[in-house]
């Protein structure tokens, strides 16, 4: 299976977290959003990224499920900070000025 699946599936949990649950719920609930959505992704498509690129396999199907989806959540997170940065909504945060 190809890495690129998993950069696919980490920008659909993104889009679907950003489009239609982070105005509806508050901030600090969004990670666990996403980390359930990525779940039920990895489970329905089978995806695991653990025994797709290391060749690990566990003795439980489920358990790479979970590892792949913590993995595709962060990764959500972290592409909607860099797609952020890029169109200017968010700042990289400025160290304080000594008064």
């Amino acid at each position: 299976m190809d890495i690129v699946i998993f950069v696919i599936a980490s920008i659909f949990v993104e889009g679907v977290v950003e489009y239609f649950v982070a105005d509806r719920i508050k901030a600090q609930y969004i990670r666990y959003v996403a980390l359930v959505l990525a779940f039920l992704f990895c489970w329905a498509y089978q995806l695991d990224l653990l025994g797709a690129v290391f060749g690990l396999a566990a003795k439980w199907s489920f358990v790479g499920y979970i590892v792949t989806a913590f993995i595709i959540s962060r990764g959500s997170n972290y592409l909607n900070d860099f797609v952020s940065r890029l169109r200017g909504e968010k700042k990289s945060p400025e160290p304080e000025q000594p008064n």
